[in-house]
């Protein structure tokens, strides 16, 4: 479910959100060995279609809940799991005032 913020894929984009803003994932750089913060996450979802990851960003991309947050959650229709380089192929942010495209190696697409 899109726009229930207890179930489904509402709520997982809903924890992003609020692990970012309450800085809750700063816990995992002692699981992983890293004695650093970390500055942020990506949360990478791959949707089922482009109509689908359309319907996320305006449900999502500007609610309360995603403040600075929805940067930092990238959506991808399924297709880029075919991609023979994932890593340089476009995702774009939840935050639907946010044109541009990234790649997971960095930059704007």
């Amino acid at each position: 479910m899109l726009g229930n913020p207890k179930r489904g894929l509402g709520r997982i984009i809903v924890s992003y959100l609020h692990a970012f803003a309450a800085d809750s994932y700063q816990h995992l750089g002692a699981r992983f060995g890293v004695d650093e913060p970390f500055r942020g996450f990506r949360a990478l979802i791959v949707t089922s279609s482009p109509a689908r990851l359309a319907n996320l960003r305006n449900r999502w991309g500007n609610t309360t809940h995603a403040s600075a947050g929805a940067r930092f959650v990238w959506l991808a229709p399924m297709d880029i799991l075919e991609s023979k380089d994932i890593l340089r192929e476009s995702w774009v942010p939840l935050d639907n005032t946010d044109r541009r495209t990234y790649s997971v190696l960095g930059g704007e697409v």
